[in-house]
């Protein structure tokens, strides 16, 4: 412009009207900058704030989706049920399920609320001036943002309970089952230490050694198998209780014991066994003891019987009122018939080897024992010799019409002394001399009727000599010569 200007004279007036002209437009052009300045320095402040809110949105966006994704995450986790097979995995389970709980109030504490914090700021965050203002142009959008996130989040809280209960009710689960595992484990251990108990106890018992004994204990044998019975019967059913507990709750494996019903049930039919043993036993001891008892009575009768037999015959003998001839010949009767008492004896030795042979220690039907009995047997017997001696001798005694023992003594050293060859007979020269001797000298006729009245075969005995002297002193005279004679010879 300025150079296609043609130079030309120009009136000062002129040129300081151009000047002032332009001086003005200039001023115009300074007041319009001044006055567009703030209004383009707004708009740029304007897009920057835009810009920024733009950002914040993003933010929020990313923010808002990673909330989400992880909601997502838990959303499934808190909807899956997992297979609790152990008390062990509940724990692990609820273990985990408390580890969310902690991470979600995190998650709601601190991303949750930056993220709502961000959205609130992100629509207060309005740009006014006096040119313009701006204000984010989709605040629903952040609102929609929000109200996902907590919708999101009152979700899983309603899942969470579920979650819980879940758990829970796995937890008790496995825990009544543990608890069943080991009622049962203990119930089963002690039923197999019980019937091991119970059938000892069965094979141990002692019937008695006696039939009294024996049948004494059949009433506690019978109460015992009843208690023993109803004591297995109840604590089966406590056992089968517990397993079918076990069964309905599904219980597949019980690492406290590997014993089964079956194991169980076996353990019961020892015990069973072992009554219905014990009961064959008794009915066998119970014969025995019978048959025993019986040989028992046969002994007591045999032998109290003889004893009686004997002690009847003793005082027969003892109190006696019969004359000594009478007596005497009793006596030898019973001598005589000591077959009958031999034949009794051996009845009872035959009784007491069959006891013997039974094992029977003892017998309660009598006090007496075999050697009890043949010991009174054999004192009879030498009651008896004795009893004949004695009456023997008081027989002779009375026979001697009152010579005295030592009269007879001096009666028996001559007969010994004229005895010449010893064969305890005198002959008739002997005799004769013996007599001569005594002061009575008789003819060889005399001697020989002496020899027929006392004597026989021409020979006199002593006791046939004795009774000659007694005859001779049955003669008062005589007799003191006699005697006075063998005191002489004496």
């Amino acid at each position: 412009y300025f150079g296609t200007l043609t130079l030309r004279s120009v009136h000062p007036d002129q040129v300081t009207a151009r000047e002032a002209e332009v001086a003005g437009k200039w001023e115009v052009l300074h007041k319009l900058s001044n006055e567009k300045r703030p209004i383009l320095e707004d708009h740029l402040k304007r897009e920057l704030h835009k810009d920024k809110l733009r950002l914040l949105n993003k933010q929020h966006q990313r923010a808002h989706d990673q909330i989400q994704a992880w909601t997502a995450e838990k959303e499934a986790y808190l909807k899956a049920r997992e297979n609790c097979d152990s008390v062990s995995e509940a724990l692990v389970q609820l273990s985990l399920f408390e580890a969310y709980e902690k991470e979600n109030t995190t998650v709601k504490s601190a991303r949750v609320t930056r993220l709502n914090k961000a959205g609130a700021d992100l629509i207060a965050d309005v740009y006014k001036t006096e040119h313009s203002q701006y204000a984010w142009e989709t605040p629903e959008e952040i609102h929609n943002r929000d109200s996902a996130i907590n919708h999101r989040f009152e979700t899983l809280a309603s899942l969470a309970v579920e979650k819980k209960a879940y758990l829970d009710e796995a937890l008790a689960r496995e825990q009544e089952k543990e608890r069943l595992r080991l009622e049962y484990a203990t119930q089963a251990n002690e039923y197999k230490r019980w019937t091991s108990d119970a059938a000892h106890t069965i094979q141990s018992v002692q019937f008695g050694h006696t039939l009294e004994e024996v049948e004494a204990i059949k009433a506690s044998l019978d109460k015992e198998d009843a208690e023993i019975t109803a004591e297995a019967n109840n604590k089966k059913a406590a056992y089968e209780a517990v397993h079918g507990d076990m069964e309905r709750m599904q219980v597949k494996n019980n690492p406290y014991t590997a014993l089964t019903l079956e194991d169980l049930a076996g353990f019961r039919a020892k015990v069973d066994a072992a009554i219905e043993t014990r009961k064959r036993n008794y009915a066998a001891e119970l014969e025995k003891q019978k048959a025993n008892d019986a040989l028992c009575k046969e002994f007591a009768e045999l032998a109290n019987g003889f004893a009686s037999w004997i002690d009847s015959n003793k005082d027969a003998i003892t109190h006696a009122k019969e004359g000594l001839e009478e007596q005497l010949v009793s006596v030898e009767r019973r001598i005589a018939d000591a077959q009958e008492g031999a034949s009794k004896l051996a009845a009872i030795e035959a009784a007491s080897a069959k006891v013997e042979a039974a094992g029977i220690t003892t017998n309660r039907h009598t006090t007496l024992t075999l050697r009890d009995v043949q010991v009174q047997w054999e004192q009879f017997q030498v009651l008896l010799g004795r009893k004949k001696e004695t009456l023997a001798k008081e027989i002779e005694q009375k026979k001697l019409a009152g010579i005295t023992p030592s009269q007879m003594a001096e009666i028996t050293d001559n007969f010994a002394k004229y005895d010449s060859n010893k064969d305890g007979v005198l002959e008739a020269k002997e005799l004769k001399a013996l007599l001569y001797s005594l002061g009575e000298e008789l003819s060889n006729a005399k001697i020989n009727e002496l020899f027929k009245e006392y004597g026989s075969d021409n020979k006199m005995t002593f006791e046939q000599f004795l009774r000659y002297m007694v005859s001779l002193v049955g003669d008062a005279d005589t007799k003191d010569e006699i005697l006075h004679s063998f005191k002489l010879i004496t």
